[in-house]
């Protein structure tokens, strides 16, 4: 995760539920008392009033000393009340209907938690919303979904409410103009937050510069390709233009970005990748992206860099097609992989797949659906523990080798965090299908939450949870 936000981790109680909140203790307020000065006089010796006044300051002082004690004792009770976090609740029941709560099937009443009396067990507001989020709104958090048009349409409310989704992106076709898309994602965002718990959406776009870029209205900067930020051989231009970028999303609404591409120009093509990419040299792509990757954060957009392990190696567009590449490993460790080490030490919070048959690395799947790509090369190796988000579901060179089923398996055994259902496919039907593949054992609870958990860190960085 990047470090350029602070990572607070206190527990905020007001916004959960009364059984995971702790007991406020009584506290303990100590009488004040007084003394009355006693009558003037002149012709008695001192010695006997002063004697009287020490032994009633004493009588006194035990008697507030007794009190005290009988406040502190008295908040103990406090401890066994009814209705703290001891008392052990379902952690994955429904809250859409309150008559059917309690009805839930075979496989999910033997999935049934309950909340540890150990206080480690709700340390941060991540575990807290974790431990109230049904089963179905922890799949639904993994997914980023395309949406129809340029208002909320009852389509678009049911795949926020029913689906829980974790955020949405948008296309050319659904921003006319900037009063238009703030309004739309304004939108987005309230239905997001009639949700329980309400948890904003990542509101995401691809906006690279050049050919790539969704957002294209009359009062925005129209930037050129990134591969001519860096004809000017100017990390500042590079910084500034990404701030440029990021900063109009930002006051648009979004807060992600596809951006930037830490593939390598190594080979001549303009049909993918080519002038998408700062160069062809690994050390220039490295130091430009991580210049991209500061600006950006500065702005208050997320930086999701791609496409993990490279996409520069292939002219073939993995939108049509399945890319194979046989470069060896060494190859491939020396080029390909170098800006995206760069990024990873930086402390990049999201990185795109690839949807790239790499033989060296998996000879048996595309980056996105690797366990030894993903598992064993980005998180164990190259120890990146950030969100992981797969390019386009629906791009040929997945959805024609690979079912639905098959992906969505795939991805949760290579953990990847976030899936992109960036068109053609319902939302809801892909998470049908995520909770069919749970209920069936094929994926496990520690696999759905592990990626729920660090999409809810990211977001909890960004302040996109509940107070």
């Amino acid at each position: 995760m990047s470090g350029l936000l602070h990572k607070g981790m206190e527990l905020r109680t007001r916004s959960l539920p009364e059984h995971v909140q702790r007991p406020n203790r009584q506290a303990s307020h100590g009488g004040r008392y007084t003394l009355s000065s006693p009558p003037p006089t002149c012709k008695r010796s001192p010695l006997p009033l002063i004697a009287a006044l020490v032994a009633s300051a004493a009588l006194l002082f035990l008697a507030a000393f007794l009190v005290v004690g009988a406040f502190d004792d008295s908040s103990a009770l406090f401890d066994e009340t009814p209705g703290t976090a001891q008392t052990s609740t379902p952690a994955d029941l429904s809250t859409s209907d309150g008559a059917n709560a309690t009805e839930r099937s075979e496989s999910d009443t033997a999935d049934t938690e309950t909340l540890s009396t150990d206080s480690s067990a709700i340390e941060s507001p991540i575990s807290a919303i974790l431990e109230i989020l049904t089963i179905e709104q922890k799949i639904g958090q993994r997914f980023i979904t395309w949406v129809d048009g340029t208002t909320v349409t009852a389509e678009t409310g049911r795949m926020i409410r029913d689906g829980f989704v974790g955020g949405v992106i948008l296309y050319p076709w659904n921003i006319d103009s900037s009063d238009q898309v703030r309004t739309l994602i304004d939108d987005l965002q309230a239905v997001a937050a009639r949700n329980k718990p309400a948890i904003d959406l990542f509101v995401s776009v691809d906006r690279e510069g050049g050919r790539v870029s969704a957002v294209r209205l009359d009062d925005t900067v129209r930037l050129p390709a990134a591969h001519h930020w860096a004809q000017h051989d100017d990390e500042e231009f590079v910084s500034a233009a990404a701030y440029l970028a990021s900063r109009e999303l930002r006051s648009l609404g979004f807060n992600m970005n596809f951006a930037p591409v830490l593939d390598l120009y190594a080979e001549p093509d303009s049909t993918i990748i080519g002038d998408r990419s700062f160069g062809a040299d690994p050390e220039t792509v490295g130091r430009y992206g991580i210049r991209y990757i500061d600006s950006a954060e500065r702005a208050g957009v997320i930086p999701v860099v791609k496409h993990f392990p490279g996409h520069g190696v292939t002219t073939v567009d993995s939108h049509g097609a399945l890319p194979v590449v046989d470069k060896d490993t060494d190859m491939l460790r020396n080029g390909a992989l170098r800006p995206f080490v760069r990024a990873i030490e930086h402390g990049a919070p999201a990185i795109m797949t690839a949807h790239i048959l790499f033989t060296a690395l998996d000879a048996d799947y595309p980056a996105t659906l690797s366990g030894p790509i993903l598992k064993d090369l980005l998180r164990d190796e190259l120890g990146f523990d950030g969100v992981v988000v797969s390019d386009g579901m629906s791009m040929r060179a997945l959805s024609a080798h690979y079912s639905e089923r098959e992906m969505i398996k795939r991805m949760f055994h290579a953990e990847v965090d976030i899936m992109l259902a960036h068109n053609e496919y319902d939302v809801l039907e892909l998470i049908d299908i995520a909770l069919d593949l749970y209920r069936e054992g094929e994926i496990t609870r520690e696999q759905i939450e592990s990626g729920a958990r660090r999409v809810l860190e990211l977001k909890h960085e960004r302040n996109l949870l509940p107070d």
